[in-house]
């Protein structure tokens, strides 16, 4: 989308695909990160690696 100029939002832009940061708040029952862990996006070109589930 970005090479044909129809990716949406108005510049500077970061797409989802490029996010990083730092995780400021955890819902109840999360267990796999924290506050204060370092996170990233982990998506490919073709898409998620995997269907996402609940667990996650």
């Amino acid at each position: 989308m970005a090479a044909t100029g129809r990716l949406p939002g108005t510049l500077p832009l970061i797409p989802i695909s490029d996010g990083v940061g730092e995780v400021v708040e955890v819902g109840a029952g999360v267990s796999r990160v924290r506050v204060g862990n370092r996170a990233c996006t982990a998506s490919t070109r073709a898409g998620w690696p995997a269907p996402p589930t609940s667990s996650v």
